[in-house]
């Protein structure tokens, strides 16, 4: 859903920003954006490849003992 959301206001937007500031200009906007993106998930989304969902939850977990008290009940 997202996915489709980012390409609607591209979609939107391009021929907008196309006429507004050039061909370039908007290759380098939309370059620009996607550095941004980057740098935000390079530091604020934690890796997971070669983790457990279990570790996972422990340390995305407000609370560290609400995991552990959740898991017991079951």
């Amino acid at each position: 859903m997202v996915n489709w959301g980012a390409n609607f206001v591209v979609t939107i937007s391009f021929l907008t920003l196309l006429n507004a500031i050039s061909g370039v200009g908007t290759l380098f906007l939309f370059g620009f954006l996607t550095l941004v993106v980057l740098a935000y998930f390079w530091r604020k989304v934690p890796e997971t490849k070669g983790r457990s969902p279990e570790e996972i939850e422990r340390d995305l977990a407000v609370d560290p003992g609400a995991v552990e008290s959740v898991a017991v009940r079951h």
